[in-house]
């Protein structure tokens, strides 16, 4: 099969595209093909081991996987003899943040949290992108005690944090005002109720009070 592969902690650039073994399930793993996959910040952070402190989760001193890639949407190809919950044909997608072998053809994982069935009525590529970033809205948002028509600053409106949080809050009825470097027009379309320019104002100086504030960039400082 063909991957991507690094055995020390690089940049992009020093990616290459190898030939590797299918790899085999063990008694309590999966065999996935992946059919979608995508590169986000989190693959960065596998990728290149920065910040200091992924290399505890993804491995030290050298990644434990050769092959990067935390999302997927694929097909299990094959199942260990103690897999009771799937079966070879399911289509599946997950996300593992220290890394689990998606930039290749196949990888083997077991059974985990955050992996799921998907329905094969669900496009493969609008599966994929609904992953990473959603996973992370997702956990900044219930970490908060919302209700329907608070205010809610959301920093970051085209990313893939930012634009979920976005929609999962409009679901619940809850006003929302974003925060975009230009691309205005776009997110309003997610149902953002306010739109700043950031390159035209600086959304610090605003007078207006938030229930919460949800920064999906992180280049902010706190006060």
């Amino acid at each position: 099969m063909k991957a991507a592969v690094r055995y020390e902690y690089c940049s992009p650039s020093e990616l290459k595209i190898a030939e590797l073994p299918e790899p085999e399930p063990q008694p309590k793993e999966i065999q996935v093909k992946v059919m979608t996959c995508t590169v986000n910040r989190t693959d960065m952070a596998v990728l290149t081991g920065w910040p200091w402190i992924m290399r505890l989760f993804v491995g030290y001193p050298k990644p434990k996987r050769a092959t990067p890639g935390t999302d997927f949407v694929g097909e299990i190809t094959q199942i260990g003899s103690e897999v009771k919950e799937y079966a070879v044909g399911d289509r599946v997608w997950g996300f593992i943040d220290n890394g689990c072998g998606s930039h290749g053809e196949y990888f083997c994982t077991s059974s985990f949290e955050n992996l799921r069935k998907v329905s094969k009525n669900i496009d493969q590529i609008q599966a994929g992108a609904s992953i990473e970033g959603v996973h992370y809205a997702y956990n900044f948002l219930n970490k908060i005690n919302l209700k329907e028509g608070d205010q809610v600053l959301v920093i970051g409106g085209t990313g893939a944090i930012g634009s979920a949080a976005i929609q999962i809050l409009k679901s619940r009825n809850i006003h929302v005002t974003a925060v975009s470097l230009g691309n205005v027009e776009k997110v309003a379309q997610l149902g953002a109720d306010q739109v700043i320019d950031g390159l035209l104002d600086d959304f610090t100086g605003i007078k207006q009070q938030f229930d919460a504030v949800l920064d999906a960039v992180g280049k902010s400082r706190f006060k």
